[in-house]
């Protein structure tokens, strides 16, 4: 085989560089890169290498291949070069056990041996010189001393005891041992070795690994504690000052709070309501809608602004107007000549027998009320310091007033009627008419005349007149008319706009009173439940001729967003802009004035600036 082609070898050609291996000639060429119309001859490493374009993954097997090849060049040093602490590297090599060591033959290659600990196997080729080191007394030992090197050996040998061994008082030995004081301790490497380490004053230092069990003894208070969310039972040991953040009332039958609506039971614990004694009525707050305490007169009286009759005083006078006839009788009992304007002298009515009927002057306990139902006027008993006026519990007795004709609830809107010690009446309208006159009568005490049309009375003042002068002195046998009220549990409404009406009570007793006079409709309630950015209505419009009044809300936000009351949707304003927060809220407690009103006819609604959760409840009338 002859390596090797001439071209064109009848005309003498060129030797074109062949491999002729028996089945061809293979053509050696020779590589070159470049653009177009240009030629670079791929040389050596160092001069016109061979360009090669390779993926970002083979580059980073390169770059990782090249990391380990220096790493490994790192650890490896020419002869006597020096190892600098922290910086020089070096390689981490191990062996292998085998529990039976294979034999390697001479000149060939095998592994480091280690035993199952790792530790290295290694065969000592000639002698091991053996540094100072300290030698234990395990073993047997020939030991070549005498005299006090002998003695000395002794002495240490009569403090190295056997396990379990005794120690006697006064007489075993012990080494003394001791530790180094370093103001900036050392940091010792796992498995190094190091001293103990003292304080100042010799003490050991230790590192304590897991819990320390503290025996009984005393603490005192002084220092500052933790105090822990929940406390042992301490009933009587003074634990100090501490403060109460908040407490959870509870509702139970021993707890201070109660349940709305929730039943009462006998012997349930409470809180007394204390008050504040004011012997003339003044505000105790700072300004409207200030909290202040409930305040009493000089007797302990509460003080009571009744607006009911507030409307029936006009200057230092109570207006009365008496706006329908005396009834008339339906027997006559004779004909007398009209009246009008005539004394007819002194009539003594020895005895009334009242009735129960609608048009009789008594009513029966418990007997229910009924529209145009005739009654009397009651009166009272001047009492300038309240006392039982009745012998015992359950005894009849008038109501009693103060000095100035007061009922002995201190109703401040009666006040501006009194003029020294007498009550101002007005009567602006003149009493109507009757239609049958009865002329002059002779003294008929005791006689009876049959039914009478009593078309006007004078009571009398004495003893046993119904009647009482004012300023007379009460007698413990007096005659008088008690008051009665309708039991009314419901609170509903009995009469018509304008009607007579009289007092009603619950069903324990007390005289029913209103801090709503102009309110339409009982107190209501309706749910805050919007999340809508802009209007969100709360409560429809009532009707016309009907208000919305607010009295009382609460409200929390689940998120960042401000909110205020309209008066109808996207309508005047009645709060300012309220910034709430996430998870916060206010509370507009109870208030018989309101805290703000709409209009006539308009929805109540409430405006928040984005689309977040707040919720709550408002009550309020319709007036």
């Amino acid at each position: 085989m002859a390596d090797n082609i001439t071209l064109n070898s009848g005309s003498g050609g060129s030797t074109l560089r062949t491999d002729d291996d028996g089945s061809a000639h293979w053509q050696y060429t020779k590589l070159a890169f470049g653009a177009d119309n240009t030629q670079t001859i791929v040389g050596s490493i160092s001069s016109n290498p061979l360009p090669v374009a390779l993926s970002a993954t083979d580059n980073a097997v390169l770059d990782t291949i090249n990391t380990a090849v220096e790493l490994i060049d790192d650890a490896i040093y020419v002869d006597d070069a020096d190892w600098t602490d922290s910086t020089s590297k070096h390689m981490l090599i191990g062996g292998v056990y085998q529990s039976s060591p294979q034999t390697i033959t001479s000149g060939d290659v095998g592994p480091l041996q280690v035993t199952a600990n790792g530790y290295a196997i290694v065969s000592v080729n000639g002698t091991v010189t053996v540094g100072s080191h300290a030698v234990t007394n395990a073993g047997t030992f020939a030991v070549q001393v005498d005299g006090s090197a002998l003695t000395a050996l002794q002495l240490i040998d009569d403090a190295i005891y056997v396990d379990d061994a005794d120690w006697t008082d006064s007489t075993s030995k012990h080494m003394l041992i001791g530790g180094v004081y370093q103001s900036s301790p050392q940091t010792i490497t796992s498995g190094d070795v190091g001293p103990l380490q003292v304080t100042a004053n010799g003490y050991a230092i230790v590192s304590v690994n897991g819990t320390v069990t503290v025996g009984s003894h005393a603490v005192t208070n002084a220092g500052t504690f933790a105090v822990q969310s929940t406390l042992e039972a301490n009933s009587g040991t003074d634990i100090g000052d501490v403060d109460v953040l908040s407490i959870v009332a509870g509702t139970g039958a021993t707890n201070l709070g109660k349940a709305e609506d929730a039943s009462h039971s006998s012997g349930d614990t409470g809180v007394m309501s204390l008050s504040v004694r004011k012997n003339t009525a003044a505000a105790t707050s700072g300004a409207d809608g200030d909290y202040q305490p409930l305040i009493t007169d000089t007797n302990g009286r509460l003080h009571v602004n009744d607006v009911n009759t507030a409307a029936a005083i006009s200057g230092s006078e109570l207006q009365v107007d008496v706006v329908a006839s005396l009834p008339a009788g339906t027997n006559a009992i004779g004909k007398l000549a009209a009246n009008s304007g005539v004394d007819i002298g002194d009539v003594d009515v020895t005895s009334i027998v009242a009735g129960t009927g609608a048009t009789n002057l008594g009513k029966a306990e418990d007997a229910q009320h009924s529209t145009g139902d005739t009654g009397v006027m009651s009166l009272s008993v001047r009492k300038n310091t309240a006392a039982a006026t009745s012998g015992t519990d359950g005894d009849y007795q008038p109501l009693i007033t103060d000095t100035n004709g007061r009922l002995h609830v201190n109703d401040v809107s009666t006040t501006a009627a009194l003029s020294g010690s007498e009550l101002q009446v007005d009567i602006v309208a003149s009493l109507p008419a009757g239609t049958n006159g009865i002329g002059k009568l002779t003294s008929n005490s005791g006689t009876d005349i049959g039914d009478v049309d009593i078309l006007s009375i004078v009571a009398g003042v004495g003893a046993t007149n119904l009647g009482k002068a004012v300023d007379s002195a009460a007698g413990g046998t007096d005659t008088g008319v008690a008051m009665l009220a309708v039991r009314d549990d419901e609170k509903a409404a009995l009469v018509a706009d304008g009607d007579y009406i009289v007092p009603r009570a619950d069903r324990f007793g007390a005289l029913r009173t209103t801090q709503l006079p102009d309110a339409t409709s009982a107190i209501k309630y309706a749910k805050i439940d919007a999340a809508s950015s802009g209007d969100n209505t709360l409560v429809a419009a009532a009707g016309g001729g009907i208000k919305i009044r607010v009295l009382s809300a609460f409200m929390i936000s689940a998120g960042a967003v401000t909110a205020r009351f309209e008066d109808g949707g996207g309508g005047t304003a009645m709060t300012g802009q309220m910034s709430l927060v996430a998870n916060s809220g206010f509370v507009l407690p109870f208030n018989p004035g309101g805290w703000f009103e709409g209009s006539d006819n308009t929805l109540l609604n409430l405006e928040l600036s984005a689309g977040v959760s707040v919720d709550g409840s408002i009550s309020y009338v319709e007036v």
